[in-house]
């Protein structure tokens, strides 16, 4: 019965402890720009670009308008990228 309102009572501490980090980071979060790299401007359109997909064919990023698109970058060389 000890042990349970331990384990209970850790939990809670760490439960606790991650609300309170959430705040504070909520609070206190500044984004910050790279030096060097033009800022966004708001309704800015992405650039216009091509890439070749995994199965050969070219494909425009003009096909997925108006819709969620996850681009993701790998290398040959990565072995868990292969994977």
């Amino acid at each position: 019965m000890k042990s349970n309102y331990l384990h209970f009572l850790i939990w809670a501490l760490i439960l606790i402890a991650g609300v309170v980090g959430y705040q504070y980071y909520r609070h206190n979060y500044t984004p910050v720009s790279l030096p060097g790299l033009p800022e966004p401007k708001p309704n800015e359109r992405r650039p216009d670009f091509s890439l070749v997909d995994i199965t050969g064919q070219m494909r425009h990023n003009a096909q997925w308008d108006g819709k969620v698109v996850v681009v993701n970058f790998w290398g040959t060389w990565c072995r868990a990228c292969l994977k």
